[in-house]
């Protein structure tokens, strides 16, 4: 996790997509940048919903443009139906010999 999410909201959106990327067999350390995108912006979705409507001055349009910036990095990380369907994961290469039960991580 990027040293700037701790303590942070985006934490939470983090790990789950850890877990999510994971799961799905396409999480990769070059995907960092646009997985902490998606989380912050996230993070911000969720504070903007919270505070719409109690007079701080936050309006649809900037929310709209935060919806834009997580859809794209949610595109980017295969989290739609369409976009899972484009990303494949790299399937598990089997050890030789002995171990050969095991899988390369």
């Amino acid at each position: 996790m990027p040293p700037h999410m701790e303590g942070t909201l985006s934490v939470e959106c983090w790990d789950q997509l850890c877990i999510d990327l994971s799961a799905m067999g396409v999480m990769s350390q070059a995907d960092r940048a646009i997985m902490a995108i998606y989380s912050d912006a996230w993070a911000l979705y969720q504070t903007m919903q919270t505070l719409m409507g109690s007079g701080t001055g936050i309006k649809a349009c900037d929310q709209d443009k935060v919806i834009v910036r997580l859809q794209k990095a949610a595109t980017e990380l295969g989290l739609s139906p369409s976009a899972r369907s484009r990303v494949h994961a790299k399937p598990k290469e089997k050890l030789e010999g002995k171990a050969g039960r095991l899988r390369v991580v």
